[in-house]
């Protein structure tokens, strides 16, 4: 996962934002922000301002920036913040053309890993 703590951008000035940039393939990149998003939360962070504003794209790759506000899971309102950050989420790349339901999202985010033994 990307999550830096350093200037991110070049000579030429910052990285773009992701809705800055125009995305080759929305089905990759949402399933990449979702993966992002449940490995945040099993690590018990909830970003609590997730958008096409907090991602930049920078060499080839989704970066989530603004991470100082984030809360842990069990802040008071750390739901409401999820759900605000998978209702944004969803909006955007539903924006671009794909079927999302932020129900679902939350779903995906919170689920357990798959047990990959198949039991």
């Amino acid at each position: 996962m990307c999550i830096r703590d350093r200037y991110i951008g070049d000579d030429e000035g910052r990285a773009k934002r992701l809705g800055e940039v125009h995305i080759e393939n929305p089905q990759t990149a949402y399933e990449v922000m979702r993966e992002y998003m449940r490995r945040l939360y099993s690590a018990g962070i909830i970003h609590g301002d997730l958008s096409e504003y907090n991602v930049v794209f920078d060499e080839g790759q989704l970066v989530i920036i603004d991470v100082g506000q984030a809360v842990t899971v069990h802040h008071p309102n750390s739901r409401t913040f999820l759900e605000r950050d998978c209702r944004n989420v969803a909006s955007f790349f539903s924006r671009q053309g794909l079927e999302t339901d932020e129900d679902e999202l939350l779903e995906f985010v919170t689920s357990p890993e798959p047990d990959p033994s198949g039991e």
